[in-house]
């Protein structure tokens, strides 16, 4: 196994299923048909999925076990509550689309006059955003972007980025945002970031998944009850490039969304002496904020893979 290629229990070790003509499938019915059609429709996809997918279902019953041990969840999860997760994630995707379409109305959107999101919009400085696989984050991104309030530079495992790149130039062509493939956080990678602050952009970068090189940075912290491994990465990106660090998420609730925009620190700094405690600290920070917004839906996380699996090539700061 080279060193890019991930192992079978990494999460970019499962073969995404699906394509990208499917995808341009359900673009389409989206602009012939409307949303409610297209959510109708969503049924089919998400039933094949679900019962052909085994790995998936399995990680996410995995997932909702965990969550009702954690009081997440009212009852038990079933099967039909795995379903509802599968078919949770699709909505996103549509959601995602209609977002860099310019579809979704800002009066369905709450949370958007939060001063602390006001603040940040009106700083022409960058900034850091930690974001995870959590809702529907892209639904800020695409206001941001298409509102003229700011750049976007997302950083991307490379499994995922030019699947993104293309549905989003499907979507949007006003979209004013900048997809950078990342496999490690390198040197070179931090030189251009550092450009990117310096232009006021604001910098995008989940912090729920290690990194898709197997000698990548790794850090253990408590998830809903139980170890997980989480990427050191975001937080020594964010202490090379000295600027303020929020986290960003964007939950579906009812017929509209909610943004959650908070201040996770004016700068991140990591003694050198002191930098894994540091940075534990920090990972396990973010983990508990995690918790926090899951309790407004615990059936938007989406990652359908053993999150709690041992990660195989773990390797801690020195």
């Amino acid at each position: 196994m080279s060193a890019l290629t991930p192992p079978a229990t990494h999460w970019a070790g499962i073969r995404e299923r699906g394509s990208y003509l499917g995808l341009r499938s359900v673009v389409l019915l989206y602009r012939l048909c409307g949303r409610r059609f297209c959510l109708a429709f969503l049924h089919v996809i998400v039933a094949f999925f679900f019962l052909t997918g085994g790995k998936a279902r399995a990680a996410s019953q995995n997932y909702l076990r965990r969550a009702y041990a954690a009081g997440l969840l009212a009852r038990p999860p079933t099967l039909r509550t795995s379903y509802q997760h599968f078919y949770s994630f699709a909505v996103s995707g549509l959601d995602k689309f209609a977002a860099w379409a310019g579809d979704i109305p800002n009066s369905s959107i709450t949370g958007e006059a939060d001063p602390v999101l006001r603040a940040a919009l009106a700083d022409p400085a960058g900034a850091v955003l930690f974001t995870a696989h959590l809702g529907n984050p892209e639904l800020i991104r695409a206001l941001a972007s298409l509102h003229g309030h700011r750049n976007i530079v997302v950083l991307m495992h490379s499994a995922h980025a030019a699947r993104f790149s293309r549905i989003l130039g499907i979507a949007s062509a006003a979209a004013r945002i900048r997809v950078i493939e990342v496999t490690e956080l390198g040197i070179d990678t931090a030189s251009t970031l550092q450009d990117c602050i310096a232009n006021g952009d604001w910098v995008v970068i989940s912090a729920d998944r290690i990194p898709v090189a197997s000698h990548g940075r790794t850090v253990e912290a408590n998830f809903l009850g139980h170890s997980a491994i989480f990427p050191q990465g975001p937080y020594i990106l964010a202490s090379l490039l000295h600027c303020p660090v929020y986290t960003l998420f964007c939950l579906r609730i009812k017929n509209g969304h909610r943004i959650f925009f908070e201040k996770f620190a004016d700068r991140i700094e990591l003694p050198r002496r002191q930098r894994p405690e540091a940075v534990r600290e920090l990972a396990a920070r973010f983990a508990r904020l995690l918790e926090t917004r899951l309790r407004t839906d615990p059936l938007q996380w989406y990652n359908f893979y053993d999150f709690w699996a041992t990660a195989p090539h773990r390797k801690d700061l020195n």
